[in-house]
């Protein structure tokens, strides 16, 4: 059968992330722990992180600092996440300059969260930021940026929202 190939862009990374959270606080505050391991470049082994979130203000722009562990202290804070964890494996992908975005993560989620798939897009201003959420690219899907049951935090915690097919589309 006749088909067409289209080049969509070049992948920059393939990570398999295992993130948990030590500490969540109502205000949006939320102290996270991550193993990311190159699915590329496995012969590197895995980063360990932690990163504390503040929340996010009027323009969509958070607050974070990130702080390189070591394995062993990973696995201390990793033990007290029990509860509070996602699992995904991430593609960063270079769309090219002309596009806007630029560049995307793709995060295709696995054991309790399988079967999401969320594209996020870090934008350069907030003038760009509304100019994507205005027009995104069809293949996008559904904009969930202000549906908090599609945040980690709260797939963390609560696992997949109830509906969330149906409540992505609304």
């Amino acid at each position: 059968s006749p088909e067409v190939v289209f080049e969509h862009g070049r992948i920059l990374s393939v990570d398999d992330i295992e993130q948990g959270y030590v500490a969540i606080d109502p205000n949006g505050t939320s102290v996270r722990v991550r193993k990311s391991t190159s699915v590329m470049f496995p012969r590197r082994g895995p980063d360990y992180t932690e990163t504390v979130k503040g929340k996010k203000n009027d323009d969509g722009e958070t607050d974070e600092e990130n702080i390189i562990l070591l394995p062993g202290h990973f696995e201390g804070l990793w033990g007290l996440t029990i509860d509070r964890r996602l699992f995904k494996r991430r593609y960063v992908i270079d769309l090219g300059s002309s596009a806007l975005p630029s560049m995307v993560e793709i995060d295709v989620f696995t054991g309790v969260h399988g079967g999401l798939v969320v594209v996020e897009a870090e934008m350069n201003s907030a003038e760009e930021l509304r100019a994507l959420r205005a027009d995104p690219p069809d293949w996008f899907g559904f904009d969930v940026t202000d549906k908090r049951e599609f945040g980690n935090v709260w797939l963390a915690q609560h696992g997949m929202p109830e509906g969330w097919w149906e409540l992505a589309n609304t």
